[in-house]
């Protein structure tokens, strides 16, 4: 006996599934449990917006109001797709420790991309397509929900600070742009178990990316890690051509052990002039 569906109910999935994402994408970065492997979030956003393309084409084959969206499903279910993880990505980007990343959006469209191909040039267009993602899906989620003692380390800045040294003596061919970053880490493990990568400074209109800097990393106490970010004074962070910026925000990954421990993210800080 085959199980007819209501036409309705692909739109409230769509629907339902959406505002899901939306309030997952809500939660701040520290509250979110940790991917256990390497590109883990990246699988996660694939899976994720597979299934979302899904739902996507069911509601568009399901209406007889818009005749292009019905013969153009899968066409239309791809772009809705993509289009919707660009959104996504912009709201994370106002979410505190959440970023907007190229490469997350990437692999939302790239699950889109997989359905797509699969519903365009397969003859496979049943309804039980859902339950071969949906597991992947939900297999994975609960994979990236396992924790550790690290996922309820407690982060805080004890010094954010960037400046502009204008001052007549400094060679302009030199760096003239400083910046101190503090932070505490409540964490077990050695200074030599952590590490920085991806550090990147947004300021007006530039990322600066790619550039040297100072790390400190030491153990004041017992269950304590702090770390120091400083410039590197051989290294040029602005070009020279470009107008003084005047906010700068810095992003880094804290990874322990090769593992992502936390991505951070600084209040976006004024940068002081020194004359």
């Amino acid at each position: 006996m085959q199980i007819k569906i209501e036409p309705k109910f692909f739109n409230y999935a769509l629907f339902g599934y959406m505002l899901l994402i939306f309030i997952e994408s809500s939660i701040p970065g520290d509250r979110l449990p940790k991917t256990e492997f390497e590109f883990g979030d990246k699988i996660i956003h694939f899976l994720v917006y597979s299934v979302l393309c899904l739902l996507f084409f069911y509601s568009l084959k399901n209406q007889s109001k818009y005749v292009k969206l019905l013969k153009f499903a899968p066409e239309f279910s791809l772009m809705f797709t993509s289009l919707y993880g660009i959104t996504d990505e912009i709201h994370q980007y106002f979410v505190p420790n959440r970023s907007c990343e190229l490469y997350d959006w990437l692999a939302d469209t790239a699950g889109a991309l997989s359905v797509y191909i699969i519903l365009r040039f397969s003859n496979v267009l049943k309804k039980e397509i859902v339950c071969l993602i949906l597991p992947l899906f939900f297999i994975n989620c609960a994979s990236s929900k396992s924790t550790s003692d690290d996922d309820t380390a407690a982060f805080s800045f004890t010094e954010t600070e960037v400046w502009l040294n204008l001052m007549p003596v400094v060679d302009e061919s030199k760096n003239n742009f400083g910046f101190v970053i503090s932070l505490n880490i409540e964490s077990e493990g050695k200074p030599e178990d952590f590490g920085i990568r991806n550090f990147k400074i947004y300021l007006d209109k530039d990322t600066v990316e790619n550039k040297k800097y100072e790390i400190n990393i030491f153990k004041p106490a017992d269950g304590f890690i702090k770390i120091n970010l400083n410039q590197d004074n051989n290294e040029i962070y602005l070009r020279s051509e470009n107008k003084k910026p005047i906010n700068a925000e810095f992003h880094f990954d804290i990874y322990k052990k090769d593992r992502l421990l936390k991505k951070i993210k600084t209040p976006k800080l004024i940068i002081n002039r020194v004359y």
